[in-house]
């Protein structure tokens, strides 16, 4: 929860503080877990990267 001070400027009586109270509510998320066809893909395409650099340098 998030507490605020409020101050509202009065005319003849100066500042006049009030207190707040502001609930914030926040959702706790997790980031995905890829599937293994991802990682499997991830994989197929870095080795091909991998052997296309190799063999432009030698």
């Amino acid at each position: 929860s998030l507490v605020s001070d409020v101050f509202l400027l009065n005319g003849t009586q100066g500042f006049h503080g009030e207190t707040t109270t502001l609930l914030e509510l926040r959702a706790s998320t997790t980031l995905p877990v890829p599937e293994p066809d991802t990682w499997a893909l991830m994989a197929l395409g870095l080795g091909w990267l991998g052997s296309r650099l190799k063999r432009e340098r030698g």
